[in-house]
């Protein structure tokens, strides 16, 4: 069972780095912005963070924050256009291993995805 737990971690963990991996290459028309993804020592927390320069403007901010709780990916912030939740979607992660924590619980206990 545990061999079992640790492959889908290792799994889950793979596909969202590859997912993240593809916003890093995104271009910007108007801005002078690049995107970086991280992924924490122990894999269990990815981000992007954007930085650069928007005409006088810094930009420095989270673009996309999961991390991987209890066997499920929890989105706790998307900024992207298309949406990484679908991009998880896409890579077969099922609905009941998303937790939406942008979402209040009370909000989640109405939707399709995991509560927690």
């Amino acid at each position: 069972m545990e061999a079992l737990i640790l492959n889908k971690l290792e799994e889950y963990r793979d596909r969202i780095e590859n997912i993240l991996e593809n916003y890093t290459h995104i271009s910007y028309s108007n801005a002078c912005i690049e995107n970086t993804a991280i992924a924490s020592q122990d894999r269990n927390h990815f981000l992007i963070v954007s930085e650069g320069w928007e005409g006088k403007r810094r930009i420095h901010r989270t673009l996309v924050h999961l991390q991987i709780r209890n066997e499920k990916i929890w989105v706790h912030f998307d900024g992207t256009a298309d949406g990484v939740v679908e991009k998880l979607l896409e890579t077969g992660i099922p609905k009941e291993d998303i937790v939406l924590a942008f979402h209040p619980p009370h909000v989640r206990e109405k939707g399709d995805f995991a509560i927690a």
